[in-house]
This record gives C-alpha cells, sequence and structure tokens, in this order.
C-alpha cells in the first residue's frame, strides 16, 4: 500500500467495532456506505506519523511524535458524533480497547528498541504490515544517499 491508501481490515467474526466486548458503543454513524460496515473499519495514513480509522460507531486518530532518538509522544483522540448527546458517551467504553492495544504496541517497541542497543543486533526483519516504517526507511535513506 501506498501512504494515504485507504486500508479495509475485518474486526472478525461477530465483532461490530474496536470495543472490549466487540459491541457498538454508540450509534452507526450517519451515511456509512454498507460494504464499508461490512469490512469493519478502514484505515488512512499519513506518512510518516499519524492515521485515522474509522469504525461504525466513532473515528480515533493516532498521532506519533519524536521527542528524541528514544522517546515517542503518541496522541490518540476520538471523534463521535455530534448530534450524539455527551451523556450518551461512555467514554471508558469507548477508548479502553484502543487504550489498551496502544499500550501492548508501547511495549512491544520498547523491547524492540533494547533488542536493538545489543551489540548482537545487526539488523532486523519487518512484518508486511510495517509498510509504513519501509516507507521511512527508504525515505531517510534516499535523504542520506
Amino acid at each position: 500500500p501506498a501512504p494515504g491508501d485507504l486500508l479495509e481490515a475485518s474486526c472478525g467474526e461477530g465483532v461490530e467495532t474496536w470495543t472490549t466486548s466487540g459491541k457498538l458503543c454508540l450509534p452507526p454513524l450517519p451515511g456509512i456506505d454498507p460494504a464499508a460496515i461490512a469490512t469493519g473499519m478502514r484505515f488512512a495514513t499519513f506518512f510518516p506519523s499519524a492515521f485515522v480509522v474509522g469504525h461504525r460507531d466513532y473515528v480515533r486518530s493516532v498521532r506519533l511524535h519524536p521527542l528524541g532518538a528514544d522517546r515517542i509522544e503518541v496522541t490518540i483522540e476520538w471523534y463521535v458524533d455530534p448530534a450524539v448527546p455527551a451523556s450518551e458517551v461512555d467514554v471508558k467504553t469507548l477508548t479502553e480497547f484502543g487504550r489498551l492495544v496502544v499500550l501492548q504496541d508501547a511495549r512491544a517497541c520498547e523491547l524492540a528498541q533494547r533488542g536493538q542497543r545489543s551489540t548482537r543486533h545487526e539488523a532486523g526483519v519487518l512484518m508486511p504490515q510495517e509498510y509504513d516504517v519501509a516507507l521511512f526507511h527508504r525515505w531517510v535513506q534516499e535523504r542520506l544517499a
């Protein structure tokens, strides 16, 4: 995929959205194409440091801001339909699963970073889902050439 491509991902059988229960926590967003609903979510990546995920009942954005060679600030924002009264938004249910995944991802990154500091580390292998990391590597290499 290229930067800015929309990617579709399935939440899994019987799962409606990204919540701990897998159930919608808000009314479905109006005007969503039924085909998009069937896929579960859509991603748009903004190279090199942000992405937006459209779920059936809310939208989430994630921004990464490097603070140094070994520190990064992650900002996650959840957006809900303004027609939904604030009193009907259960913030814990809305954010719990996304926060858990980000914390787990952060821990995995911390462990990988420790391994890269080892004198035995020479190079790593990227997974296919890490296409944005590969694009960033190529971008840096082109500028250093």
